[in-house]
């Protein structure tokens, strides 16, 4: 989004005040009538001109909207972000109070919603649309353009209409479905057209607006924008599609080099551990030593196996969500028991996570406990876990940090939360206790 927050800023200022260019030709036309014409049809000439210079300043906001779209839909950026920025723009140009983008298909594979109201905060991810909302959302025909306004009284019919998106020819308008969409969602008066690229349909758009009624040339606007809009994000998709294609390909090739590379040593390491151990009498000082060795070794077999298969493909049989709490419990007591340092698990709520989220996590834990065995003498490890307005933040605190601790940054730590459109923080709290601090969008 960093590339187009500077449009969204000078776009919505822009709005806000009349164009230099239409407030000239304004004040030309008035002193020109001013001089040049009888009063009684001064008022006449000046309702005329307020009418064009608004049709003048609409032209001009749909031409700014147009020439932008090509830096929105940069492949640079992500479709998400893209197509918030895309919401956004249509909301300020066009000036209504809500713009919805609704996609057949999101980067998660179902319907996904995307939705601007003015408010600050941008999601960094669209909204998964459950199979009733998506439905309503989506069941006008793919080829019509619908405009839906409530009647000026409450017992006044509403007015529906219908066109084609390309040509806005009148068509017959399905009145009960545009009224039950009405309903749904809460709007005075809404415009939809239909999001196309060039060989099929992508979603639809929508226009609400909570105080006045809109009309065709919002219709005319919109689909004017959606048909150059709807082939940039039909490449945004076939570009993210590639990329995910790449990354599987080269999470195989990691898969096959872990295997032969690091799961292999693993399993000789064992095999040794436990020949060893048969040649030791079951009452050898340094039989039980063993027998923790060869458990420690069979774990991380097991560990590694594990993420070398969800490398190479998708677990078909895997839940879609993880309880996040019960996971990390299991790591915390597997750290205490192996290594001999305090662990605890403090969280205030059940916390159920997407399962790429929940290995995330896991592996993020993973390495900051390990950090605290590898470079402190620590005996006490604490990890806490809680949800706080829309972010997970995990804690990763030992009680031993060093005198005068410099400051240092857990990079493989960071890299992940980076990735997952987080943050990380190191804290030296008193009593030399060390945190590391990760906060994650959930």
């Amino acid at each position: 989004m960093s590339a187009t927050t500077g449009y969204f800023v000078a776009g919505d200022s822009w709005l806000h005040r009349r164009n230099p260019l239409t407030k000239l030709l304004g004040l030309g036309l008035v002193l020109l009538a001013a001089f040049l014409l009888p009063p009684v049809v001064l008022p006449v000439l000046l309702l005329l001109v307020v009418v064009s210079l608004d049709r003048v300043e609409a032209v001009l906001r749909r031409m700014s909207a147009s020439s932008d779209l090509g830096m929105l839909f940069d492949p640079g950026h992500s479709i998400d972000a893209s197509l918030y920025g895309f919401a956004r723009t249509l909301r300020a140009c066009l000036q209504v109070d809500e713009c919805i983008v609704v996609l057949q298909q999101g980067r998660a594979g179902g319907p996904c919603l995307y939705m601007m109201d003015g408010s600050s905060a941008v999601p960094r991810s669209g909204a998964h649309l459950d199979a009733h909302l998506a439905d309503a959302l989506l069941a006008l025909p793919a080829e019509r353009a619908v405009l839906f306004s409530r009647g000026i009284f409450s017992r006044s019919a509403p007015r529906c209409r219908a066109y084609d998106h390309g040509t806005l020819e009148p068509r017959p308008e399905p009145s009960d479905s545009l009224v039950a969409l009405g309903h749904l969602l809460e709007a005075k008066s809404f415009v939809s057209v239909p999001l196309r690229s060039r060989s099929q349909g992508l979603g639809r758009v929508y226009l609400l607006s909570h105080r006045r009624r809109l009309a065709k040339r919002h219709a005319r606007n919109l689909a004017h924008l959606a048909a150059q809009a709807g082939p940039l994000i039909e490449n945004m998709q076939l570009v993210e599609q590639l990329a995910r294609s790449v990354a599987t390909q080269e999470r195989r090739r990691i898969s096959r080099d872990l295997h032969d590379g690091t799961v292999q040593p693993y399993i000789g390491l064992k095999l040794g551990l436990e020949a060893l151990r048969r040649r030791l009498a079951p009452e050898a000082p340094l039989a039980g030593e063993l027998d923790e060795l060869v458990r420690m070794a069979a774990d991380g077999i097991s560990q590694l196996r594990s993420y070398v298969g969800t490398l190479s493909q998708p677990q078909p049989g895997r839940a879609a969500q993880e309880s996040l709490v019960h996971g990390l419990r299991q790591q915390v007591e597997n750290f205490s028991q192996f290594y001999d340092i305090g662990g605890t698990l403090s969280a205030d709520q059940e916390i159920v996570v997407p399962a790429k989220l929940y290995d995330e996590i896991l592996y993020i834990v993973r390495e900051g406990l390990s950090n605290i065995r590898r470079h402190t003498a620590a005996r006490r490890a604490s990890v806490t876990l809680r949800r706080e307005a829309g972010r997970l933040r995990i804690e990763i605190a030992n009680d031993n940090a060093a005198e005068g601790l410099a400051p240092f940054h857990p990079r493989s730590i960071a890299e992940r939360a980076h990735e997952l459109g987080g943050r990380v923080a190191v804290e030296l709290r008193p009593g030399r206790e060390s945190v590391v601090a990760v906060q994650v969008p959930f």
